[in-house]
């Protein structure tokens, strides 16, 4: 299998000649301007000529993103299934048959589901309305716990015990939230490294061989949240940090690079890339401000 980083947490799983796209949020702010993809994506939406499926974690907008799925064009949409964990709401399902893609397949908890020839996918929900997914063929298995909280043994373990071992690991390695004021540093390096932490509990659960961290290449960029900024785990970070305590081999993927599973890749290329682009956003004119809204003016939208 061949990988494809996209950015953040979408990638493009390459098996066979079939294409898996994860999570594609390309562009645009979300979270009402408090994110922004740290780096510009290279993958455009006439290349979604060549995807066949489409998996969506979850319904957070920095993995589905409307604003984003509806520039697909109709004609690449009709070739293209959408996946997506069951839920008894429906909303996501329902969302993507009004786009009239080619398919929308609901996968089931417990149950494997045949995608093509001899690849099979098993995705099922976490909690907080996140899910995972695991592809699987005779000679290797990617898991993808993206956003998948998982901060118990237990829970790795359960997971563990319906994919078997894992050859390799995608998932999240910073914070995503609010974590503090802005004299509250020393709380932000507390929680960053309780993420790290928690990334090499799934390490030492999975054994995985790879470790591909995705789901943080993003920045704080509101103007009020901006100092969220100064003590998120970097790719250099996390690349040292699971080098040094644990046994899998850390890969860091630039925009738009691939990898073939056991291959050689030079993480540091990829690493120097990032940092070009985390010094970008120290400048505050990148940032998003709030703007007053006159009381006549919010009347006339009132009506």
């Amino acid at each position: 299998m061949e990988v494809e980083f996209v950015n953040h947490s979408s990638f493009i799983i390459n098996y066979k000649g079939k294409k898996i796209i994860c999570d594609p949020w390309l562009e645009g702010s979300v979270f009402n301007n408090g994110w922004s993809l740290i780096s510009k994506t290279k993958f455009s939406y006439e290349d979604f000529v060549s995807i066949d499926y489409i998996w969506f974690s979850h319904e957070h907008p920095d993995h589905f993103f409307p604003p984003n799925i509806v520039k697909i064009p109709d004609e690449y949409k009709k070739n293209i299934t959408v996946l997506f964990q069951y839920t008894k709401d429906k909303r996501v399902v329902d969302y993507c048959k009004k786009l009239n893609f080619k398919n929308v397949i609901e996968l089931m908890p417990n149950t494997w589901l045949n995608l093509y020839d001899d690849l099979k996918i098993l995705c099922e929900h976490f909690q907080e309305g996140d899910s995972w997914i695991c592809f699987k063929t005779p000679e290797l298995t990617f898991l993808n716990t993206n956003d998948c909280g998982i901060m118990k043994e237990f829970e790795a373990k359960k997971i563990l015990s319906k994919v078997g071992s894992v050859d390799v690991l995608f998932s999240q390695f910073s914070y995503a939230y609010w974590v503090g004021n802005p004299d509250q540093k020393e709380l932000r390096e507390r929680k960053a490294l309780e993420k790290l932490n928690l990334l090499k509990l799934q390490c030492d659960v999975f054994k995985p061989k790879i470790t591909i961290p995705i789901a943080s290449f993003v920045y704080f960029s509101h103007i009020e949240n901006y100092w969220l900024n100064d003590s998120v785990n970097t790719p250099k970070t996390v690349y040292d940090f699971l080098k040094n305590n644990t046994t899998t081999e850390p890969v860091i993927l630039y925009i738009g690079e691939k990898y073939f599973f056991n291959q050689p890749h030079n993480s540091k290329n990829s690493i120097d890339l990032y940092q070009k682009d985390y010094e970008t956003i120290k400048n505050k004119d990148f940032y998003s401000k709030t703007f007053s809204v006159d009381k006549e003016e919010l009347y006339i939208f009132a009506k």
